[in-house]
C-alpha cells in the first residue's frame, strides 16, 4: 500500500473533483527508478475506481500493466 503525503492527497482530491465535474485529470510522473511512481499511479487509480495504464519511455518496457 502506498501512503500519500498531504500534498499528494490534495492532488488526489483535486483529480476526483475534476472527474466528478466531467473535466478529467492527467498525471505525468517523472523521476528515477524505484521512486514509487508506479505505486502512486496504481493507488490513485484504485481510489478513483479506475485502471492504471503504464507506459515506460524505453521501447523494451512498453506494455500495459494492470
Amino acid at each position: 500500500m502506498y501512503f500519500m503525503s498531504s500534498v499528494l492527497l490534495s492532488f488526489l482530491k483535486l483529480a476526483v473533483a475534476r472527474m466528478l465535474r466531467g473535466l478529467g485529470a492527467i498525471l505525468l510522473l517523472e523521476g528515477p527508478p524505484g521512486g514509487g511512481k508506479t505505486s502512486f499511479a496504481k493507488e490513485i487509480a484504485k481510489q478513483l475506481g479506475g485502471t492504471c495504464f503504464y507506459y515506460a519511455g524505453a521501447p523494451d518496457k512498453e506494455r500495459d500493466r494492470r
